[in-house]
């Protein structure tokens, strides 16, 4: 067995090895991770050679994704595959924690994987972080509803206002991927992408929101939504746009994972009865480098420490290390002293502290940690949008 990095003039015959990897999944679907991703690196597709040809690969797809003012540098795995009569000789796991050795020298903070075989990847160090997702059920008729917008069909040359909507709705929020007009052409919105439905909402000629939707099993998914500025009720009309495609295609709920904002909730509001929240556990985080992911956020946290009355430093234990922490009003540091104070977290506590996925009271163990923590970490209204999924 060989693990090492792919060659271009193998391509093609990864684009093989994936098409019999995942057989209902199109070959097509593939070429955006070699073709039309504007981070792609030869290094990040790690392959597993074995009799003379390619059997096994997985690739990394490198993002930047928003803590609050700060971003951190994401690595994705993405394609974990195997040629089936390769299956169960430990392929993809080489494959794999080789990816983690890529993304540790290449200075990536942590990994995120999508998946439903969870154990498999706990083996080798991964977490599941538990995110909410809601189902509502849509309403059979609509009242009335008058606005000053014109709901069409996304273009392609929406895109630069569609990311400037984006960049604004979304501008610290936490575990937001951070787009280029590259990147979403040519990956996240690429023709070989998932079929999402996009809508735009303007008014006066210009762009004030968008809305993605598509169909998921018996509901319709609505994977994101984003206004500008006091153009809030632009995603009640587009709302409204989507559950007339729902009701096309059949669909009787809405399915999501939005923000927790007053304007999201009035857009669902508008087309379905209370929603439903349920938990999923498809999303699985691994630290890559505990130090540097904390001093790449150093700026966001200074910026929440500025109302703080007291300081103190604190230990953060993990399993990857641990972490010194000083915190003091409007200064945050990370020293070589003795902690005042020492928590110990487990990886899905420590990446729900750090994306704000719940309340910190919950999270971390009562204390005087705990108080000086939760001043620094409060509950964000992250998301995670299905468009970057990989």
């Amino acid at each position: 067995m060989i693990v090492r990095s792919i060659r271009p003039e193998e391509f093609e015959e990864a684009l093989d090895l994936l098409d019999a990897a995942f057989e209902h999944t199109p070959r097509a679907y593939f070429n955006r991770y070699f073709f039309g991703d504007p981070w792609f690196k030869p290094e990040y597709t790690r392959v597993v050679e074995e009799d003379g040809r390619l059997v096994s690969l997985v690739q990394i797809v490198r993002r930047e994704v928003r803590v609050g003012c700060s971003t951190l540098v994401m690595g994705g795995i993405a394609n974990v595959g195997t040629i089936p009569a390769y299956r169960g000789r430990g392929f993809s796991s080489a494959a794999m924690k080789s990816s983690v050795e890529v993304m540790a020298a290449d200075g990536m903070h942590f990994g995120m994987l999508w998946t439903g075989i969870n154990l498999f990847y706990e083996r080798l160090g991964w977490a599941t972080v538990r995110l909410t997702a809601s189902t509502a059920k849509l309403k059979r008729r609509l009242p009335r509803f008058s606005a000053p917008y014109h709901v069409r069909a996304y273009r392609d040359d929406d895109a630069p206002a569609v990311l400037a909507i984006y960049d604004e709705f979304n501008s610290r929020r936490s575990l937001t991927t951070v787009r280029t007009l590259d990147y979403w052409r040519g990956f996240a919105t690429s023709p070989e992408s998932q079929s999402y439905t996009i809508w735009a909402a303007e008014t006066g000629g210009q762009l004030a929101a968008y809305l993605a939707g598509r169909r998921y099993g018996e509901s319709y998914g609505t994977g994101e939504m984003c206004c500008s500025r006091g153009h809030e009720d632009a995603l009640r009309a587009l709302a409204r746009e989507a559950w007339a495609a729902a009701a096309r295609a059949g669909a009787k709920k809405l399915a999501y994972v939005l923000p927790e904002e007053d304007s999201i909730r009035a857009a669902v509001s508008e087309v379905a009865v209370p929603a439903r929240p349920w938990t999923y556990t498809n999303m699985m985080l691994r630290v890559i480098d505990l130090r540097l992911m904390f001093e790449r956020m150093l700026p966001e946290l200074e910026r929440r420490s500025s109302l703080l009355e007291r300081a103190g430093r604190v230990a953060i234990g993990t399993e990857f290390g641990e972490l010194p922490l000083e915190v003091a009003p409007g200064r945050v540091t990370l020293p070589d002293v003795p902690a005042d104070w020492r928590v110990e977290l487990s990886q899905p506590q420590l990446f729900s502290l750090v994306f704000g996925l719940g309340e910190p009271a919950d999270i971390l163990p009562s204390g005087p940690a705990a108080d000086l923590l939760s001043s620094i970490f409060p509950r964000q209204p992250a998301v995670y949008y299905e468009i970057d999924t990989f």
